[in-house]
């Protein structure tokens, strides 16, 4: 049987609605989404991929990793098994993997995806549309005049991907040690935002809410957010939109700011899914719904 995120509370009662599969029902995401679709009255199905572990509950489905060939063919027989209307993947690797397999799975197009996955690229994109980004450096780029830029301290950071921890670094000759996979970007040191969005196209006014997301900073290690609102913050979500339109983003997005001194906001990442503090943003999950499965009737 699939497994339903059972929800206290007034929420629990029948459900009607839209059959919705979220994977890895563990991550930030995942519980947020789930969360917020349990209470709009779905009925939610956890899967996870290999390599993804749940915590203890319901028994969910197992997936090849999202790298494996056969990642896709297995979750469409997932799919096709439970009688899902709709996939929200909540990790860049398993929406990459999945773009552009069938329209119920939610995610943005292939070559947005295939984009944002290299962070180097993501930067040239944007900074040729004037959005700001932080200055960053191939280890090939990485001459005298290159290490004076950036400047220290610096953020080495993985080029391909998302979700991987950056390191600071307050040695310059540390530049030396990047792999071919990193970059070496000044830090930008004001406060950190969280914008998330759901752009239902390429023209239509999205639904978007800022967060303002001040780390619990022990010594370099990050410990944690605390995240709230920023309701009065147009000018940041001005930026956050410019980065989506200039990458041509659809579908759910998660956009990384800071400021600098002065105030500018700088695009630090672009996440191509669900935003991993959606519990703070509900209205982002009623727009996605609301696309996607126009048919479905929430709880009264």
């Amino acid at each position: 049987m699939p497994s339903v995120v059972d929800s206290p509370g007034p929420c629990r009662k029948p459900v009607r609605g839209a059959r919705v599969l979220v994977t890895d029902t563990d991550s930030g995401a995942g519980r947020g989404v789930a969360g917020e679709l349990f209470a709009a009255g779905a009925v939610v199905v956890r899967a996870r991929a290999t390599g993804h572990p749940l915590r203890p509950g319901p028994a969910a489905p197992i997936l090849p990793p999202p790298h494996a060939p056969d990642y896709p063919a297995a979750m469409l027989a997932l799919v096709e098994e439970r009688n899902i209307d709709l996939v929200i993947p909540t990790h860049h690797d398993e929406a990459l993997a999945l773009a552009g397999v069938d329209p119920r799975i939610v995610t943005a197009s292939p070559a947005a995806l295939q984009l944002t996955h290299d962070r180097w690229l993501t930067h040239r994109a944007l900074n040729q549309h004037g959005v700001a980004v932080p200055r960053c450096a191939l280890p090939e780029e990485l001459t005298e005049e290159v290490l004076s830029w950036v400047g220290t301290p610096a953020v080495i950071s993985r080029r391909f991907g998302h979700g991987h921890p950056v390191r600071l670094t307050t040695e310059p000759h540390a530049a030396g040690e990047l792999t071919a996979e990193e970059l070496l970007c000044e830090f930008v040191p004001g406060p950190e935002f969280s914008v998330l969005l759901f752009l239902p196209d390429l023209d239509t006014t999205p639904v978007m809410v800022v967060l303002r997301t001040d780390r619990v900073v022990r010594g370099f290690a990050a410990a944690g957010n605390r995240v709230r609102r920023q309701d009065d913050a147009d000018h940041i979500g001005e930026v956050a939109l410019a980065a989506a339109r200039a990458l041509r983003m659809t579908g759910p997005v998660e956009i990384d700011i800071r400021l600098r001194e002065g105030g500018r906001p700088v695009v630090l990442d672009v996440n191509a899914h669900i935003g991993r503090h959606v519990r703070h943003a509900p209205e982002v999950v009623a727009a996605l719904l609301a696309h996607h499965h126009p048919g479905y009737s929430p709880l009264p």
